[in-house]
């Protein structure tokens, strides 16, 4: 809770220092789209490799606040988890579904390129993801420490790119597609320790999340 706190703070205090240096304002909202594929445990066994992990699929809508090179996201989405165990290189087994709606907070620099009506801005920043609700069934035993939503939460990094339309003198398009990289979380950091704690020949080790993050939206201009 502590760590959700300061970087909710950090968030705020960096973008209500952008806001305070003059900078062009503008507003708006759209549909978000993120997919995580392979964020789960790596080890071995009987010098064989396997792979315990989940892929993400969310989809949801999303507020911005621009002060020309810092942008401010806030998303709440809803989110599909599928767990797979893909057992020495053999193909993935599906051993559950679950589903989620998590908010995100992200704070992305960018630098614009204006060509006539249209502008091009590359996008870096960082996120944080809140798990609000989560149905965990496959850890759904109460003695699991891995069925608490806030096992779930998660910092990632974004990278990529996105570009402005004008639509009239105050309204824009906005479309952007950034790679998201997700850190491991509590539960995968748990469920490694699990591993290597009931087989120290596991070498268990915690894999990073990546996949796609796809906004369209229209902002206006104040």
């Amino acid at each position: 809770m502590k760590r959700t706190l300061l970087i909710l703070t950090f968030l705020f205090l960096v973008t209500a220092i952008g806001f305070s240096q003059g900078f062009s304002l503008s507003a708006g909202g759209g549909i978000v789209y993120d997919q995580g594929f392979k964020n789960g445990i790596r080890a071995t066994e009987n010098n064989s490799e396997y792979y315990l992990g989940y892929n993400n699929m969310s989809l949801g809508g999303f507020l911005f606040f621009d002060a020309t090179y810092i942008e401010l996201d806030v998303d709440f989405i809803y989110g599909h988890i599928k767990y797979f165990v893909d057992l020495f290189d053999t193909g993935k087994t599906v051993i559950d579904r679950s589903n989620s709606f998590q908010l995100h907070f992200s704070l992305i620099g960018k630098y614009p390129i204006v060509m006539e009506k249209l502008t091009f801005f590359p996008l870096l920043g960082i996120s944080y993801t809140i798990f609000l609700v989560y149905n965990p069934d496959y850890f759904s035993d109460t003695t699991s420490p891995y069925n608490k939503a806030s096992d779930f939460n998660r910092i990632g990094i974004l990278s990529g790119l996105g570009f402005d339309t004008v639509i009239s003198i105050n309204l824009y398009f906005r479309a952007e597609i950034m790679l998201h990289y997700r850190f491991p979380n509590k539960t995968i950091k748990d469920a490694v320790d699990h591993e290597n704690a009931s087989d120290p020949d596991a070498n268990a080790k915690a894999t990073a999340g990546l996949g796609p993050r796809i906004k369209v939206g229209v902002g206006y201009r104040f």
